[in-house]
């Protein structure tokens, strides 16, 4: 309310500080960002490096993307690549390849390559810089690459991070076997990415990502900028992705299992159909017709467990390092 009424007195010390305060609890408000925005643009000369970098971070968290403001964080950050240390050059690698903003003047030369390579990366930041690598393949990007076996060294370490299967993504995979098929569980594709549910549809591969609470802001259908990412790039790179909002499957409750899996079945097979363009499972009377010996034959199909089926977020979601907080007291320490 304040920034809204008073924002010439938001200085650049305030207004990355405030970004990253409003994305990091998940605030949903395009307004309030917009504002934030407009206010930073003529000030982004006096961000310090962090400064810029969890700017970025944050608009790129909150998907709320503008061509005009990347580009001037990214002419910015230009001026700077000497002074940035490793952790503000992932952040805001990770943060343009979620706005998907071109930025010849970050990019296009050697030295912001030279200087993630001469500095030593954690895990976060190698996943981070990975998917800026895949963005770069994904447009074509004309800029200088990562060396191979630093690239490699990425690839590796984004594709054997551990995957946490959530109870949603369990009750979709016994849906899905009900309907006759052999889907496989946190399945790597060449581009790193482990997707929750791989399954054979007709004569197509699907993809299927079980989206639960953790991949959307708080309290809302908007998904974060990681989410998004995901899904982008996914398909631009040739998979066809099912993406299932957990909101959608909860709707499918019933206290009877038969019922219940009915449902969840015809969910499942409607979605399928309108992604390939088939229409494949036998129905009846607008039901899925599911064999009910299956419930004795294999009822642990139909046994879910009555905990709330939170999310258990991905941990190729890209995100911010988690000790990159924006202490402006340690600004002087940083420059």
């Amino acid at each position: 309310e304040q920034l809204a009424l008073r924002p010439e007195e938001f200085g650049a010390r305030e207004l990355p500080v405030v970004a990253w305060a409003l994305a990091t609890i998940g605030y949903e408000s395009p307004e309030a960002f917009a504002i934030i925005a407009d206010a930073a643009v003529p000030k982004l000369g006096n961000f310090t490096p962090q400064s810029l970098a969890n700017f970025a971070w944050a608009f790129a968290n909150m998907a709320y993307t503008s061509e005009s403001l990347f580009l001037r964080i990214g002419e910015q950050m230009a001026l700077r690549l000497e002074s940035l240390k490793v952790q503000e050059l992932s952040n805001s690698a990770w943060a343009f390849a979620v706005a998907d903003v071109r930025s010849d003047a970050f990019f296009g030369s050697d030295a912001f390559v030279d200087a993630c390579t001469s500095k030593e990366c954690n895990e976060k930041q190698l996943c981070q810089l990975h998917q800026w690598s895949l963005w770069c393949d994904e447009i074509d990007a004309p800029w200088p690459r990562l060396p191979d076996e630093f690239r490699q060294k990425c690839n590796h370490t984004f594709s054997t991070l551990a995957a946490s299967p959530s109870n949603l993504q369990g009750r979709v995979c016994k849906a899905l076997q009900t309907l006759g098929l052999q889907p496989e569980e946190e399945l790597h594709v060449e581009q790193g990415y482990s997707i929750d549910l791989t399954v054979d549809w007709g004569n197509e591969r699907v993809r299927i990502e079980v989206d639960g609470p953790g991949h959307f802001l708080p309290n809302s259908r908007s998904p974060l900028g990681s989410t998004l990412l995901k899904r982008r790039q996914l398909q631009r790179f040739g998979h066809k992705l099912l993406s299932l909002p957990y909101w959608e499957l909860e709707m499918l409750d019933h206290p009877n299992a038969l019922t219940r899996r009915q449902l969840q079945c015809e969910y499942l097979s409607y979605k399928l159909d309108e992604l390939t363009g088939m229409r494949l499972a036998a129905r009846g009377d607008g039901w899925v017709v599911i064999d009910t010996a299956l419930m004795d034959r294999r009822p642990e199909l139909f046994e879910e467990s009555d905990e709330v089926a939170a999310d258990a977020e991905g941990t190729q979601s890209g995100a911010r390092d988690e000790d990159d907080e924006d202490d402006d007291d340690d600004d002087d320490d940083d420059d």
